[in-house]
């Protein structure tokens, strides 16, 4: 998932005890952590952030600034000590868009739970059938159920802080594309299709809105290239976000709406190849083998998976069928 621009989520926050020196001193290191927040070098953008914190250790926009900066990291350690510096400022300054900060922390921890939970149902798994690795998938189940849990538990703290966010600001886009992750992630399969529909509505109309401009306004060739490299941006999330409904349709077994879903995806993002696989296999699944025929040309002949990959070998066995059946 892609983050934000810090810009647009700073907080306001005063100080009536330090001086005009020292509060010029912080609006510095808050200007400096921002913009090397933007550009992704996140090691900058946390020292000038706790270097604003060691003279105001309560600004609320040091912490929001800092707490984003940790997220954005993504390791487990600074996904951790995020939600310490995101709480802070959703305590100081409880607004929407610390709200959805600390919601995303929520979301993030919760999949790196769920992660680790797969990777030790993995191991657990290869575990033979001895006294010794009995005890030990016994000892690992009950690890992976309480990850689980608290999974679980971050999911629905997420939910409820984004659905705060999207009451402020109802078609903010990340909001969303969030929301449609944590029902997913909690098997409300209706409930998120129904925020994916919003959102590609609300990116729909953004685009319209866009190469309208593109088509009818006259402007400096900085400003074009900005409209396009927004356009570009919302093209993005509405790959991902019908990426996901399609994910959630294909699992369910909803071959139909997932291959609308999938011609949807083609349209805006040809060179990508895993769709096609899955809009073969949706085409199959309905019975309509030359169609996934072809796209399961299409899939082989765009990836860079090796021949012994379980998708070029699946992709494979369509061709052949239909191959055969030409005979």
């Amino acid at each position: 998932m892609r983050s934000l621009p810090v810009a647009l989520l700073l907080l306001c926050s005063s100080s009536c005890s330090l001086s005009q020196e020292e509060l010029d001193l912080i609006a510095d290191y808050r200007q400096r952590a921002a913009q090397y927040y933007d550009v992704n070098d996140l090691n900058r953008a946390e020292q000038q952030a706790r270097r604003g914190l060691e003279i105001a250790p309560e600004d609320g926009e040091l912490r929001h600034i800092l707490g984003r900066t940790l997220l954005k990291k993504g390791d487990p350690t600074s996904v951790q000590l995020a939600g310490l510096e995101l709480r802070e400022a959703y305590d100081v300054a409880r607004d929407f868009k610390t709200a959805y900060s600390l919601g995303e922390y929520h979301l993030r921890h919760a999949e790196l739970l769920i992660g680790s939970a797969l990777v030790l149902e993995q191991k657990r798994s290869e575990l033979s059938q001895s006294p010794t690795d009995q005890q030990a998938r016994a000892t690992m189940g009950a690890d992976i159920r309480e990850r689980r849990d608290k999974a679980e538990s971050h999911l629905d703290s997420s939910l409820r802080l984004i659905e705060e966010a999207l009451e402020g600001r109802p078609e903010w886009v990340e909001a969303l594309q969030h929301k449609a992750s944590i029902l997913a992630h909690q098997h409300r399969d209706g409930e998120s299709l129904e925020a994916l529909d919003q959102l590609v509505l609300i990116l729909q109309e953004s685009r319209r809105f866009k190469n309208n401009t593109l088509a009818t306004r006259q402007m400096t060739l900085a400003n074009e290239e900005f409209v396009r490299d927004s356009l570009m941006r919302d093209i993005a999330w509405e790959v991902e976000a019908r990426g996901l409904a399609s994910s959630i349709l294909m699992n369910g077994k909803e071959w139909e709406r997932a291959e609308v879903q999938l011609t949807e995806i083609l349209k805006l993002a040809p060179e990508r190849s895993n769709e096609y696989f899955n809009r073969g296999l949706a085409r199959y699944y309905q019975g309509d083998l030359p169609g996934a025929a072809t796209d399961m040309r299409s899939f082989l002949g765009k990836t860079s998976l090796g021949q012994d990959s379980r998708q070029v070998q699946r992709a494979l066995e369509v061709l052949g069928e239909f191959q055969s059946g030409q005979r």
